[in-house]
């Protein structure tokens, strides 16, 4: 390999490190902010994220906010990928487990520090991917 073709390579390198950095640095400070406005439609009442029971069938026949999309009061607005990460995060990293007994078996109550966290280090790797 010829020494500019290492230095290319070195490059996108740290183009990908430096935008990973950035990504952070910029949206570190939310990693505190607890869940917010739409969080509480979008992620606290969504059964499709925090019920247990719900299955994965539900989060494809369902809108953003958790209604099914054949009612007349759905948005329609239809991101079944957004939910399932959020379910993947509420369900299996984010959840905590302090609830009642009765209620730990059907919800899990979201952690909004550890949901930002992910979410953060997410978008700095898609930031950093398409840099």
């Amino acid at each position: 390999m010829s020494s500019g073709m290492q230095l290319a390579t070195w490059g996108y390198k740290y183009d990908f490190v430096a935008a990973f950095f950035l990504s952070c640095l910029l949206y570190g400070n939310t990693y505190n902010a607890g869940l917010l406005y739409d969080d509480e439609t979008a992620i606290l009442r969504n059964r499709c994220v925090v019920d247990k029971r719900s299955t994965l069938s539900d989060v494809f026949n369902t809108d953003f906010w958790g209604y099914p999309l054949h009612m007349v009061g759905s948005h329609k607005s239809y991101r079944p990928i957004t939910t399932l990460t959020f379910r993947m995060q509420v369900q299996y990293v984010n959840g905590d487990s302090n609830l009642p007994t009765s209620l730990h078996e059907t919800y899990v109550r979201p952690n909004g520090m550890r949901l930002h966290v992910v979410n953060i280090v997410l978008f700095a790797f898609v930031s950093a991917v398409f840099c």
